[in-house]
């Protein structure tokens, strides 16, 4: 019985490491070193290169009128509205805040 039960754990644990074949198109990982460093180094060169390339870009977002000031602040308005939904500023502003004294350490409320 205790020969039957050894002999089914083992089957049991055996068959999936047995059976696992690579997924189409994959092979196995052979690289080595330390992985976490990679992949670090890679998101900083991604982040270098994103960031040089932004300014580029940034000329065909951007329309700016500097004839005055009305104009450039007209421009520049559909950015800052897109900006506005980006960060989540667009509920309208509370006209007056007040501040209310409920406790203190000396009187509780």
């Amino acid at each position: 019985m205790m020969a039957a039960k050894t002999t089914l754990l083992a089957a049991i644990l055996w068959l999936p490491l047995a059976g696992q074949t690579p997924l189409p198109g994959t092979t196995a990982l052979t690289s080595q070193g330390d992985f976490a460093a990679q992949m670090v180094d890679g998101i900083n060169e991604y982040l270098l290169r994103a960031t040089s390339e932004s300014a580029n870009k940034r000329a065909a977002l951007w329309k700016r009128d500097y004839g005055s000031a009305a104009n450039y602040e007209r421009s520049i308005s559909p950015n800052r509205e897109r900006l506005k939904k980006i960060i989540g500023a667009v509920d309208p502003r509370v006209p007056e805040v007040s501040i209310e004294q409920v406790a203190t350490v000396s009187a509780p409320a």
